[in-house]
């Protein structure tokens, strides 16, 4: 009787480990896609996640733009991003800084720490690294983000 439930709960698993997950991906991206479509700002950034990771840059932006209008911080931020990189559009420290900014603003640690590296490095604005240990500093307090954390360590040891 144990060798059954053994030789069962073997089955089991791989049933589950061998299924084709192919349908169940492309029934949760057409739900993303619906609460994108209804206006819902996770799911427009969701979708940009999906058509950024597939390279397809210019749907992407399309998605981030509309939940960027709403203060989707994650979305501000993947624009930031790819206005730095020039993915789907020129490159554009400036657009990157304004959109990386809002997303600070809005509290998104990532944006905080890009901050931070623009005002170290003195990409598109004066170097300023008052303002730049400001940012890193922020992320590092409300996050606990250890990148964030080392950089606010690596002020400390620069002074």
């Amino acid at each position: 009787m144990k060798k059954f439930f053994y030789t069962f709960f073997i089955l089991v698993i791989l049933f589950y480990i061998m299924r084709p997950i192919g349908d169940d991906f492309r029934h949760h991206l057409s739900h993303i896609k619906k609460g994108a479509e209804r206006g819902d700002t996770a799911n427009q950034a969701s979708l940009g996640d999906y058509y950024f990771g597939n390279k397809e840059y210019k749907e992407a932006l399309k998605y981030y733009h509309k939940a960027a209008e709403k203060r989707q911080t994650h979305a501000e931020f993947q624009l930031g991003v790819m206005y730095a990189r020039g993915l789907g559009v020129s490159q554009d420290w400036k657009t990157a800084y304004e959109w990386w900014h809002k997303a600070a603003n809005g509290g998104h640690p990532d944006a905080q720490i890009n901050m931070g590296l623009v005002y170290r490095e003195g990409i598109y604005v004066s170097r300023d690294m008052g303002e730049s240990f400001r940012w890193f500093r922020e992320a590092a307090d409300k996050w606990f983000n250890y990148e964030a954390e080392f950089y606010v360590a690596d002020a400390y040891k620069k002074v």
